[in-house]
């Protein structure tokens, strides 16, 4: 079972993080509050969602929790944005593949992979039937018939792009309907990030 604590103790643990923000985070769930009536809807077991998976022992394991604690189908996507360690990341995500596979067998779901390059992501035309319906296509084609995504903001900015173009995709080719995208952090993340 997951160790849980209070909205309380999480803001005080969160207010000691120097890259956190906490008034732009309050206000942001107050936002969403106001709009639709909620910040997070956690959804019932047996839903599918999709999960941003690298390969790190943060996504791994929260892939691991979404089946086990959760009981929720998990569609990952798996993206290699070119860097160094990423065959490490693929071993990974394949070691864990296999495991859950016979761990969950009506949750799991094999992951989707898709390779990113610097600023867009690029599909030549020829494997775009492939992995998009019509429909993606049309919106993301270029007038040089490439599928492009610009991701000029920076790749992680854009890993919820890649997520909900995967969810339009399950929903065109499968019916299924994803409402909910999940991500996962470890404790050092973004902490050799410096502040300007």
């Amino acid at each position: 079972m997951l160790h849980r604590i209070s909205k309380q103790e999480f803001l005080k643990r969160l207010t000691k993080k120097t890259l956190e923000d906490v008034d732009v985070i309050q206000n942001i769930e107050a936002l969403l509050l106001k709009k639709r009536g909620y910040v997070f809807v956690m959804p019932k077991p047996g839903e599918p969602c999709i999960l941003l998976l690298s390969g790190g022992l943060d996504s791994v394991t929260c892939w691991g929790i979404l089946m086990e604690e959760f009981g929720l189908e998990v569609y990952p996507i798996t993206l290699d944005r070119g860097e160094r360690r990423r065959h490490n990341e693929e071993s990974s995500v394949h070691f864990f593949s296999e495991f859950y596979k016979k761990r969950y067998p009506h949750l799991y779901h094999e992951p989707f992979y898709t390779k990113t390059g610097g600023t867009s992501l690029q599909i030549p035309i020829e494997n775009a039937p492939k992995m998009f319906h019509p429909k993606v296509l049309l919106e993301h084609l270029d007038k040089h018939g490439q599928m492009t995504a610009n991701i000029s903001l920076g790749i992680y900015l854009a890993l919820p792009i890649f997520a909900k173009m995967y969810a339009e995709r399950l929903l065109f080719t499968k019916n299924i309907k994803i409402r909910s995208i999940f991500c996962s952090v470890t404790l050092s993340d973004g902490t050799s990030w410096k502040r300007k």
